[in-house]
């Protein structure tokens, strides 16, 4: 098979394919206009500090606010604060100072078990969240433990096991079944719950092509739907692709806060904590000296400017 090609290799091989046009003259592709948001944020962290037994100082005073219905990539390095930040939202870690609200509500003497109702949590390992002796179970036991029972509950976990193609193998032990189904059974079972706030960490790890496009267009579904997704991950191409805002944390605070244009293509901001701008980002920075719209975060976004400057080239 043929070589992939770093961006650079890739732009001196269009550069030539593009028309001959003024530098610095093309216009930026059409801003993705923000929705609107009820004002009451799903998610309120305001001065969090969390320092771990070892003396690790992992939140220092870090605040976030995420309105009802918002996708949020949550991006950084390793040691950052994601996943300290996650385990906040849903009660397995508590704030030594500052404040957590979901829902508006303070989270702050309220128990993990009564945050479930609100916030999913999927852990980055699936093995941790798993231990019922059939998929059919796993995905019933979260929707018992908040008291859905009989009919709704049947219901709820039907859904569940359909949505993520789970249905053929649900009285299979989750144990047995290879690691992109036992994600998926992590999925379908926060699924049946139901809460209106997802957060996710790190939940494309070890996932295939398939399973990750799978996952994926679940949760773009469930952010049609209206819930919160709060999605932590490295891979800035799916940032890009599905979320409306990227948040950036370091040193366990918010260093970067924008919409994903803004955000992936500021190569030196994100050198600064570790991070590149997607592949397809970097390669048209490099062709924007040449009249080619800048940024484009998604290859769906070049293929489009690719063929509208081809064919201005033809006009």
């Amino acid at each position: 098979s043929a070589p992939f090609l770093t961006a650079r290799q890739a732009a001196a091989v269009l550069v030539p394919q593009l028309p001959t046009l003024a530098p610095n003259l093309h216009s930026p592709l059409p801003t993705r206009q923000p929705p609107v948001y009820a004002p009451q944020p799903a998610i309120d962290v305001r001065e969090a500090t969390f320092r771990y037994e070892n003396g690790t100082l992992a939140l220092d005073r870090l605040s976030l606010a995420v309105p009802a219905g918002q996708f949020v990539a949550i991006l950084g390095r390793n040691g950052g604060g994601k996943s300290t930040l996650a385990r906040h939202l849903n009660g397995l870690l508590r704030p030594q100072s500052g404040a957590v609200a979901i829902g508006g509500e303070p989270s702050a003497g309220r128990r993990v078990g009564e945050l479930a109702r609100e916030v999913g949590y999927v852990f980055q390992n699936p093995d941790r969240q798993i231990f019922a002796t059939s998929v059919r179970e796993e995905v019933a036991y979260g929707v018992r433990n908040l008291g859905v029972i009989g009919q709704e509950a049947g219901q709820r976990v039907d859904e569940a096991l359909t949505v993520f193609d789970l249905t053929a193998v649900a009285e299979t032990p989750p144990a047995v079944l290879g690691y992109g189904l036992r994600r998926l059974v992590t999925l379908a079972s926060v699924w049946a719950m139901q809460p209106p706030i997802w957060v996710l960490d790190e939940p494309t790890t070890g996932l295939d092509v398939r399973y990750t496009g799978i996952l994926m267009d679940r949760l773009r579904s469930l952010h049609e739907r209206g819930n919160t997704i709060l999605f932590i991950t490295h891979d800035l191409r799916l940032a890009a692709e599905f979320a409306e805002r990227v948040v950036v944390v370091d040193g366990g605070q918010t260093v970067l806060d924008g919409p994903p244009a803004a955000v992936l293509s500021d190569a030196v901001a994100l050198s600064s904590f570790g991070l590149r701008p997607p592949p397809v980002t970097r390669l048209s920075a490099l062709l924007a000296p040449y009249s080619f719209p800048h940024p484009t975060l998604t290859v769906e976004e070049f293929a489009a400017a690719w063929s509208s400057a081809a064919g201005n080239g033809e006009r």
